[in-house]
């Protein structure tokens, strides 16, 4: 009997993410250090990503976003679901992590202070938060026809206020 060669079969359940996610995101399917074991990732996982691959924001309003929410997650602002450690009684640390937050933290209040409320509102929503311009006009009572605009202002702002500062 003649054995049937393994052929590198991406449809196992342990597989993940799903094929009903590649209706949404883009899904590139990858080697492992694992002899030839294959994994699919998401590319684009950020709704930030997914305006980029469809053209309808510029890579210099997309970085300019990325850059907003790497310095909202490096001031601590990120949603936990447990506690941190700085919450515990202090001990033998150098607080270098507390003083890169106290910075990050005080670049987003200029930032804040540089865009205005509304806008930064928008930017931060959309950039740190996750939602789609239609979710973020849903949020907030906005029409949904023009939530794509005001995302794109809100982010020309955010490049013109990096520039600034």
């Amino acid at each position: 009997m003649v054995k049937k060669s393994k052929a590198k079969v991406l449809d196992n359940a342990e597989v993940l993410p799903t094929n009903e996610r590649g209706q949404h995101n883009e899904i590139v399917t990858q080697e492992t250090r694992k002899a030839g074991k294959l994994v699919r990732r998401v590319v684009d996982g950020t709704s930030l990503d997914y305006y980029l691959r469809h053209k309808i924001i510029t890579l210099e309003q997309h970085d300019a976003g990325t850059r907003l929410y790497s310095l909202w997650r490096q001031a601590g602002l990120e949603q936990r679901i447990t506690s941190r450690l700085s919450d515990m009684p202090a001990g033998t640390g150098d607080g270098m992590a507390s003083e890169r937050a106290a910075h990050a933290f005080t670049d987003i209040k200029k930032l804040h202070r540089e865009m205005g409320h509304h806008l930064y509102a928008i930017a931060a929503d959309i950039c740190c938060h996750g939602f789609m311009a239609s979710e973020w006009a849903e949020k907030n009572g906005k029409s949904k026809r023009a939530a794509p605009d005001l995302m794109r202002l809100a982010l020309d702002a955010l490049v013109d206020a990096f520039k600034r500062l």
